[in-house]
């Protein structure tokens, strides 16, 4: 038998076999699927959901309904005659031109009204910014004819965000200016971006913005050191909050009261926020009138007077900048500031060409004991005696004292001084020299 007559006969049974093979399979796989038409939803579910843990604790259910798409809204008065710490609210009114032209970036037709001016601040999810943090409650404070009035807007949940974003944006278009502490970086960036998640327009970021921590800073650092609105509260407003929740709490004390519902910490938070406006105000009154009218500013410390002049002399308002330094010297500074103190106001004497009130500072500042602002009070005085009272015999005293005082100090600490100290007057003492030994052949 040929091999093309066998190759049937030994592939059939073997074909057979294969194709029985895939029948049951098929078969098979078809009796899975019809099972699995036979189950109902809930008997699919349970094969998905895997078993759960019978010692798991689980925190109760929230008895506020978080499912609302409205925020809660509360309003507080306070009355003109209420006191917070040593201010008394009344001296919340006024107009300020100064004010509008130094603290705004654009320029202000109108005197700025107080009544015109909301207050704002935040309560967040997060300290640090982000685009994953939120605003839970935004608190607005505003003065009324009432007294100053604080409205607060709640989220109990993330349903009523879009709510509460809109009702604050409503009620900020009632106010020509927005006033906070810190706003400009923090607060109103992150409204900013929860409107743009929530598809809504804001004209936030555009709004005549007056952030009062730049301008505390330039007028309380020098006393204080730290420029938090709690740190003015407590050295400047004489406030002492009791029973006041932290502010790095917050953000937890919100999560906790989602999932508990439990209102004492939300409380808290509502106080804090009120307080923190209020304070807010207040310290705007005190900045607001330091700058309108700085003869009549209500600081109570030197270095206050040397922070508002410096603010002031930024804003080129010399002659008042000129008038609170001396203030400030009158009333006593610490060592470091004085001597910075006097260097300031020697200089923008010196710039009105009242060269022997200069010259008299400059003398004071060589008995202190700073060393690099005594280097260059005697340069100065070796400027203004060879070139102003034509002194040669002085300036080149006064030359010769201060190389003396490089060299000792150099044999003592080493190579501190800078060298074009040296330079510098190495080569004005050359230059005077020179002179002197014309005047005598002449």
């Amino acid at each position: 038998m040929r091999l093309r007559e066998w190759v049937p006969l030994l592939r059939g049974p073997l074909t057979r076999g294969r194709r029985n093979r895939q029948n049951e399979r098929a078969q098979a796989h078809r009796n899975r699927i019809n099972g699995a038409r036979t189950m109902n939803l809930r008997e699919k579910l349970e094969r998905l959901t895997p078993p759960s843990n019978p010692s798991e604790n689980r925190l109760p259910r929230a008895t506020t309904d978080h499912q609302s798409r409205q925020c809660e809204h509360f309003v507080t008065v306070f009355p003109h005659h209420h006191k917070h710490g040593s201010f008394t609210l009344n001296a919340l009114h006024g107009q300020f031109r100064a004010v509008a032209d130094m603290l705004l970036e654009n320029p202000f037709e109108d005197a700025l009204d107080f009544e015109r001016i909301a207050f704002i601040d935040t309560e967040t999810t997060g300290l640090s910014g982000g685009i994953g943090v939120c605003a839970f409650l935004v608190g607005v404070g505003y003065l009324s004819s009432d007294g100053f009035v604080v409205e607060q807007f709640l989220m109990n949940d993330f349903p009523a965000e879009a709510d509460m974003l809109r009702t604050v944006c409503t009620k900020l278009e009632g106010f020509d200016v927005i006033s906070s502490y810190n706003g400009r970086a923090f607060d109103i960036p992150i409204l900013d971006g929860r409107l743009l998640l929530n598809r809504m327009r804001t004209k936030l970021a555009s709004k005549p913005h007056i952030d009062l921590l730049h301008p505390a800073r330039r007028v309380w650092k020098h006393r204080l050191g730290d420029c938090s609105l709690k740190s003015l509260e407590t050295h400047v407003l004489d406030l002492v909050r009791t029973d006041d929740i932290e502010g790095w709490m917050i953000p937890q004390a919100f999560f906790d009261y989602l999932q508990t519902g439990d209102k004492q910490s939300m409380e808290q938070i509502l106080l804090h926020n009120r307080h923190d406006l209020v304070s807010l105000a207040a310290v705007a009154s005190f900045m607001f009138r330091a700058l309108d009218s700085p003869e009549r500013a209500p600081l109570a410390h030197g270095a206050e007077w040397y922070g508002l002049a410096t603010l002031l002399e930024q804003h080129r308002r010399t002659n008042e900048a000129t008038h609170c330094m001396e203030r400030a010297l009158a009333m006593g500074l610490p060592t470091e500031i004085r001597s910075r103190c006097i260097r300031a106001l020697s200089l923008t004497r010196k710039r009105q060409g009242r060269w022997k009130t200069a010259a008299k500072l400059w003398h004071e500042t060589t008995a202190a004991n700073n060393e690099m602002n005594t280097f260059f009070a005697l340069e100065e005085l070796a400027k203004f005696y060879e070139h102003r009272q034509q002194d040669l015999v002085s300036a080149r005293a006064i030359c010769q004292r201060a190389l003396n005082m490089l060299e000792v100090t150099e044999a003592i600490s080493g190579p501190s001084p800078p060298a074009r100290h040296i330079e510098n007057f190495e080569h004005r003492l050359r230059r005077i020299e020179r002179k002197i030994r014309g005047k005598k052949n002449a």
